[in-house]
């Protein structure tokens, strides 16, 4: 646990709000992930750097699969206090590197994913919250629905003809592994809202019912690949 406490202290000490912990997109981030995981299979990244060598180096030799899980609102502190307690989380705990790594500003779904899917910080991407104005449309946004935020219709904006596969203008993580030949999955709840179909653009999607169903899912997803390199979010 010396390596999360050194991380924990860098962390706390580049934070921009002394009472508060801010992004870290230049080393420890979720901003930092797809570079990183983008450069164990080779290929080219685009965005923030990678993570530290030393966190993930040791665990890359003779990789051929990537399984990202994303466990929504799940937090550092709340994941420390629980691994000891559960057999599954605690085997994967006790083989790995656990370190504390920040999300974005703001941290809300819509902003975090599509760091995820992009490598790429807020500010770059330009999805910064749930709801967004777009000026082109006239509209205050659900930037999941992709629907004006008054309206409980789903996609309507791709209805009016806006595409979510041009609209960020930066390439996904499975584009970019696609075009390297690394196939790419992706197991969601839910394929076809606008932010699915903006961030899993070029991933083959799963979906699942519950847990149970989501890792059984992706245990004969894993298996169908055999020897391939191939990546695996699931969400």
């Amino acid at each position: 646990m010396f390596l999360a406490n050194d991380v924990e202290k860098e962390i706390k000490n580049k934070s921009r709000l002394k009472v508060f912990i801010t992004p870290c997109y230049d080393r420890y981030s979720i901003a930092n992930v797809p570079p990183t995981i983008l450069s164990i299979f080779q290929a080219k990244a685009q965005g923030c750097e990678r993570l530290p060598k030393n966190i993930i180096d040791e665990h890359s030799d003779g990789v051929h699969k990537i399984v990202l899980l994303i466990v929504d609102s799940m937090g550092y502190k709340q994941f420390f206090n629980c691994y000891p307690k559960d057999r599954a989380l605690k085997i994967v705990a006790d083989n790995s590197n656990l370190i504390p790594i920040t999300s974005t500003f703001p941290s809300t779904t819509t902003t975090a994913l599509t760091t995820l899917s992009t490598g790429a910080t807020p500010r770059e991407h330009g999805i910064i919250g749930y709801t967004m104005y777009l000026k082109g449309y006239g509209f205050v946004v659900n930037m999941i629905d992709f629907a004006p935020a008054y309206d409980y219709k789903w996609g309507t904006l791709l209805e009016m003809g806006l595409d979510p596969k041009d609209f960020l203008g930066l390439k996904t993580i499975y584009e970019i592994l696609n075009e390297e030949g690394i196939k790419t999955h992706a197991i969601m709840r839910f394929k076809d809202s606008g932010l699915s179909k903006m961030n899993l653009n070029d991933a083959k999607i799963s979906t699942y019912v519950n847990s149970s169903d989501l890792f059984v899912t992706l245990r004969r997803l894993l298996e169908d690949e055999d020897d391939e390199e191939a990546y695996f979010c699931a969400y």
